[in-house]
């Protein structure tokens, strides 16, 4: 018999990391109806590519056949590994409904991508005496199509795409932690990276994503049908050794955010911490301890499903997508 347990006025918010699947079902006024996460296995998605299709439709499928999910609108939080964001110059001739139109025209001239196939969003930053500048958010179109042909597949009707950074930061600002004037480096601690990203005035400025170095053996664990983890071995060595690339990082992107693309005018006075990895409370607490800066982590538990279930902190940018 095939029951489904939700209606199509239900949406499904789906997020995939290299180690992860994360999913969240909403109803009326936004209500969170269920979650749950499924572990990949090792080189189904490497740096946000699915680099094994087939693998990954059927744990999917099965995933959801288990959870009663099907034929959802469907959001969809991508990695962030292939995404560019820059200011650039735009003529002040150049009509707004056609600057995005205006900025395709310019890849490959005097404006030049690390991928030659890009999707590109442009907001309107600030106006100059000839030129107005202008914030552009430049993604891989064969990344994201991989995504948007795979939801099809398994009978899912994709209608929105978001970054993670995106995600994470509106939920920041649902709940209230978000200055307008404030300079915030985003620090998103994961498994296999960290991933940084710089917000002013409640837009994106910066992005850049690193591997650790040191890494840990991961383990399975479930503990329950629809939430599945990755344990990590005890090892002192790898914890410090990222730890300290964690803070080497900071340095780095303050260092850069200060006095490269400010011109020594503003600094980073704010940390957001969130992420999968499992020590992340501890790295937090040392980094708090080291920071001369305020350090915000987003690493309790702050949401319910409809039925009182604590919803864990990876959940961070999928609620943060359900805001969208």
């Amino acid at each position: 018999m095939d029951i489904q347990l939700f209606s199509r006025q239900h949406r499904l918010h789906l997020m995939f990391t290299d180690h992860y699947v994360r999913f969240i079902v909403t109803g009326k006024n936004n209500l969170i109806l269920k979650f749950g996460q499924k572990c990949l296995p090792k080189g189904v998605l490497r740096g946000g590519l699915i680099e094994d299709a087939p693998t990954l439709r059927t744990l999917l499928e099965q995933f959801l056949y288990e959870n009663k999910i099907r034929r959802m609108p469907t959001y969809l939080c991508l990695s962030d590994g292939h995404t560019i964001v820059r200011k650039v110059l735009v003529p002040e001739e150049v009509p707004t409904e056609e600057i995005k139109g205006y900025l395709y025209m310019s890849v490959g001239e005097s404006l030049h991508l690390p991928f030659e196939d890009p999707l590109i969003e442009a907001v309107e930053w600030k106006a100059g005496q000839d030129h107005r500048e202008v914030l552009m958010i430049s993604s891989r179109e064969s990344v994201v199509q991989q995504y948007v042909n795979l939801l099809k597949k398994i009978k899912l009707k994709p209608v929105v795409m978001d970054l993670s950074i995106l995600s994470l930061y509106r939920l920041y600002y649902h709940l209230d932690l978000a200055s307008r004037d404030e300079h915030l480096l985003v620090v998103q601690i994961q498994l296999a990276y960290i991933q940084l990203s710089i917000f002013y005035e409640h837009k994106p400025l910066y992005v850049h994503q690193i591997h650790f170095t040191d890494q840990f053996e991961l383990e399975f664990q479930s503990s329950r049908y629809t939430y599945e983890n990755w344990a990590m071995k005890e090892d002192s060595q790898v914890k410090t050794g990222q730890i300290q690339q964690i803070e080497r990082e900071i340095d780095r992107i303050r260092n850069f955010y200060q006095f490269n693309l400010t011109n020594g005018q503003y600094e980073i006075n704010k940390l957001l911490i969130a992420g999968e990895h499992p020590y992340i409370s501890q790295y937090v607490e040392q980094l708090k301890e080291h920071s001369t800066i305020k350090v915000q982590p987003l690493t309790d538990s702050l949401f319910q499903t409809k039925k009182n279930i604590n919803i864990p902190p990876v959940f961070s940018e999928c609620i943060g997508l359900t805001l969208k």
